[in-house]
């Protein structure tokens, strides 16, 4: 008798896992790993002037969709020395108008300023377009005004891709200054969700 009921617990609970398998996983199950993947808010640029800008200095660069920092805090380890690199990550919070705070880190942090041989910026996100670390990488650390360049990378690391034809993101000249276009760019950058799908 024993064996006959060990038998029949063993047979409902196969049936009990086959169907949490078939209908538990269906709408309303809950979902314990974070968003979908599979799952992407789509949005038209076309009535949006702001959206155009993410998704040229921004979407573009990555099929479409939105690849920024997935937190409202990053901070910044710089291993150059900038004394005055407090003034650069102020201008740049001011642009980000408290979308995404950049704060100075003594040890390790999120990005990782370096001397290189050139100045440019880099980072590794993961697959739902989040950054998970950046470097910046600047040649010549002790140029006074290299503190722009320092802005520059920066605003790369955060998530502003392209380069414009006038103010800081402009490389073919020092117009020094994070105009009205760069700034909404990026609040609109971190307006939107990461992964956003952006149309045209």
């Amino acid at each position: 008798m024993e064996r006959k009921e060990r038998k029949k617990r063993g047979f409902l609970l196969i049936l009990i896992t086959l169907s949490i398998l078939a209908f538990g996983c269906s709408q309303g199950a809950v979902n314990i790993t974070g968003p979908s993947s599979t799952t992407t808010t789509e949005l038209s640029v076309a009535n949006d002037p702001d959206l155009q800008l993410v998704k040229k200095y921004n979407a573009d660069k990555f099929g479409g969709f939105v690849n920024r920092w997935n937190k409202s805090v990053v901070t910044v380890y710089d291993t150059t020395g900038r004394s005055d690199l407090q003034i650069a990550l102020d201008e740049i919070n001011a642009a980000l108008g408290g979308k995404l705070t950049l704060i100075k880190s003594g040890s390790s942090g999120d990005i990782k300023i370096e001397k290189g041989s050139s100045n440019y910026a880099y980072d590794a996100g993961d697959f739902d377009h989040s950054y998970i670390e950046a470097r910046v990488i600047i040649s010549n650390p002790s140029e006074p005004t290299y503190i722009y360049v320092y802005k520059h990378e920066l605003l790369h690391a955060i998530g502003f891709k392209e380069h414009t034809l006038s103010g800081l993101m402009n490389p073919n000249g020092c117009a020094c200054f994070i105009d009205d276009e760069i700034s909404r760019t990026l609040r609109k950058l971190y307006d939107l969700p990461v992964g956003t799908k952006l149309v045209s």
